[in-house]
């Protein structure tokens, strides 16, 4: 019914156990995550419109820039 190897049956094993520490890591981390002192402050004005001029400006710029050339 099953013909697993031996060592076929190691990776699986080896595996599995990798999957179990993945999860208990993935675990620490959403807990470190939900932490609301973790979280930071909100942006400001300043950082907003940096956040704009490189996120948007200089982009249309670019694009613009490229039709033309």
């Amino acid at each position: 019914m099953n013909n697993m190897t031996k060592d076929e049956m190691k990776i699986v094993n080896d595996h599995f156990l990798m999957d179990q520490q993945l999860s208990m890591d993935l675990q620490h981390i959403l807990n470190e995550m939900s932490d609301e002192s973790n979280l930071g402050l909100d942006f400001n004005k300043k950082e907003y419109i940096f956040l704009f001029v490189v996120g948007i400006v200089i982009p249309a710029l670019l694009m613009i820039g490229g039709w033309f050339l």
